[in-house]
């Protein structure tokens, strides 16, 4: 009987030994089975189109890695990738005041992307292009837009939008000029000012208005007084020419008649027995029906004998 248990115990014994063995060994296996994944699959690494990526070697940078795959040193070495697509920003109800003391309110778009030559100097400065741009970008586009809007009046803002757009876009593209970024463009989408400026301005219109109807009025009053003042001096000019006219017919007919009368006197004195000649020539051979006693006949002159 106790041989019998001694021999079944070691058995049992030996059976609990190859089992623990079995397990370690497969605990041994599965340990190295992710060992190798971890460093098969931590050795290589991919970057999409759109992207960078920036190797680094136990936390320093090491280069810019392009487009594509890629190898790297598991647990030594990691990968941060950067984007690089265009992205387009909204600064929304930016308040500034104009250069005649007037709060506005502008809705401001920047369109930008990575400049890929300063993605070393982006990794070492903020790590991140979030972190880029709330630093960069973040509160220059609100300054650089509050100082050029101002230099305008509100009535010159409105008046020249798109010369303050550009001026602003200059400002912008200058201050960023040697960033991480290339500013494409600058939109100042909307302005908008106060209600009391809006109601000066629709009054200051209405009076304009007026203004440019009463000019209205003063030039076609203008044009009508020349058009009559045209008329009177065309009536006067023609009455003055007629009164020429007839003074000229006057004096040349007055002319006429001195020299008519001139040589009648020459004739008269040259033949004192003129007028009877012309007396003769017009009678008509008529007598008088009723005479003077002992009175002389016209134009008839008898010669004592």
């Amino acid at each position: 009987m106790v041989r019998n248990m001694g021999h079944n115990e070691r058995e049992s014994s030996a059976g609990n030994g190859i089992s623990a063995w079995t397990i370690g060994s497969y605990i041994g296996a599965g340990i190295a089975a992710i060992v190798a994944i971890t460093v098969i699959g931590g050795s290589w690494y991919t970057i999409g189109q759109f992207e960078r990526g920036v190797l680094t070697r136990n936390g320093a940078f090491v280069k810019v890695v392009q487009p594509g795959l890629g190898f790297k040193w598991p647990w030594f070495e990691e990968i941060h990738r950067i984007d690089m697509r265009t992205e387009t920003k909204q600064w929304k109800n930016m308040e500034a005041y104009s250069n005649d003391q007037q709060p506005a309110h502008m809705l401001v778009s920047v369109t930008f992307d990575m400049n890929e030559g300063k993605i070393p100097e982006l990794y070492s400065r903020f790590q991140t292009r979030d972190n880029a741009e709330t630093t960069v970008i973040g509160p220059a586009v609100p300054k650089l837009t509050k100082i050029v809007f101002g230099q305008y009046t509100a009535q010159r803002a409105i008046q020249k939008r798109a010369l303050l757009n550009s001026e602003v876009e200059d400002a912008i593209e200058k201050d960023l000029k040697e960033s991480v970024f290339h500013i494409r463009s600058v939109q100042i989408e909307d302005i908008s000012f106060g209600r009391e400026y809006l109601l000066a301005i629709d009054a200051r219109m209405k009076a304009e208005v007026e203004v440019s109807k009463q000019l209205q009025e003063l030039e076609k009053e203008k044009v009508l007084a020349d058009i009559k003042r045209a008329n009177a001096q065309g009536e006067a000019d023609r009455i003055e020419k007629i009164a020429a006219g007839q003074a000229n017919a006057i004096r040349l007919t007055g002319n006429a008649e001195a020299e008519a009368i001139k040589a009648k006197g020459d004739a008269l004195s040259k033949n004192p027995r003129y007028i009877e000649m012309v007396q003769a020539d017009r009678w008509n051979g008529q007598l008088p029906h009723t005479m003077i006693p002992n009175g002389a006949v016209p134009m008839i002159t008898l010669q004592k004998q």
